[in-house]
């Protein structure tokens, strides 16, 4: 079994100067440097050819060299009795073992950051790194999306697709798991969620049967036990007030339009608070989020939280890039800036 050692380091280091003035009583020239330095030798000792320095906490610390200094943080932070903690926390624990260098916090903020494991198992990110854009539509579906999720998991009734569908003027999302994505399948979500959705949603306060038809729709529950309208319905007089509200329907839309604007800078408002930026350049490496599409089954819930290096090989707009594998290979699609973080090596 080989034993690690500490190599010794001849080269000039922080310790030097001082070294050379316990030891040999050794000045700078320029007078103002040699009174710094008589100050600052008053709290270091010289024992046995090692330099101390008098401590609060203990009453010498060893004072370390730039490669003495990354052993012990790299045995203290991953070595036989390893915990990966924080800078801070890595800082306390040299300064309690009775160790001391001058740039102990900056040197275990970097050492920390750089860290493979404390990388990959770090906590998510929740903070959003661009600020919110809001999509305005002039009318109902004159501008909505349709995004197909999958596969996912395995759920009830086999599903393990998701088809999501999103109209940008009425402001609703509705979703509807799948075994198989299929054209009939696809075709009676957009009818039963969209088309035939009757409930006011908050943007609005109308709802997307109104917006689209001009009259509110009679549900299956009217048909069951009647209401007042269902009981005193006229046909003739039914066509003459559908047709006198479609007339009309260009000012309601008009003015629910005027009010989703101010709803969405107000929620602009409230999202952009929490904003943090982040931004990648072309080259840098990244870690991606693990989702539950591509976490390992495996690994359970202590499994690492980001996974890669990717490498980013362009950017298609503000927060979104494309990358790549460590050996050339392209991902299929490009991701937000919210799944990826920097990687630190």
């Amino acid at each position: 079994m080989e034993e690690e050692v500490s190599p010794v380091n001849v080269s000039i280091s922080w310790m030097t100067p001082i070294t050379n003035y316990l030891e040999k009583g050794t000045l700078p020239s320029n007078p103002v440097e040699a009174r710094k330095l008589k100050v600052r030798s008053a709290r270091f000792a010289l024992i046995q050819g090692i330099l101390y320095k008098r401590g609060f906490s203990l009453p010498y610390l060893r004072c370390l060299d730039k490669t003495e200094a990354e052993y012990v943080m790299r045995e203290v932070h991953e070595g036989i009795c390893r915990n990966h903690s924080r800078a801070r926390s890595l800082v306390h624990k040299l300064v309690r073992a009775g160790y001391y260098w001058q740039t102990m916090q900056k040197d275990a903020i970097s050492y920390t950051r750089a860290c493979d494991s404390c990388q990959r198992f770090g906590n998510l990110i929740h903070s959003p790194p661009e600020t919110l854009t809001p999509m305005m539509a002039p009318w109902p579906f004159a501008q909505w999306g349709l995004d197909i999720m999958g596969p996912l998991p395995v759920g009830q009734r086999q599903s393990k697709f998701l088809v999501v569908g999103i109209d940008y003027f009425t402001k609703w999302v509705e979703a509807e798991p799948f075994a198989t994505i299929t054209e009939k399948n696809v075709r009676g979500f957009v009818w039963k969620a969209i088309i035939c959705r009757t409930t006011a949603k908050t943007p609005t306060g109308e709802t997307p049967f109104r917006l689209t038809y001009g009259i509110e729709a009679v549900i299956p529950v009217e048909i069951g036990l009647t209401s007042w309208r269902t009981n005193h319905h006229d046909e003739s007089d039914n066509d003459n007030q559908l047709r006198t509200n479609l007339d009309l329907l260009d000012e309601v839309r008009d003015r629910l339009e005027a009010k989703t604007r101010v709803y969405q800078q107000r929620m602009a408002r409230c999202y952009d608070q929490r904003v943090k930026h982040k931004e990648f350049k072309v080259g840098n490496l990244m870690l991606r989020k693990v989702t539950i599409a591509t976490k390992d089954p495996t690994q359970g819930k202590l499994g690492p939280t980001w996974e890669g290096p990717y490498r980013v090989v362009k950017f298609h707009r503000r927060g979104t890039y494309h990358l790549e594998k460590l050996d050339g290979t392209a991902l299929p699609h490009p991701w937000n800036a919210e799944h990826l973080k920097k990687y630190y090596q």
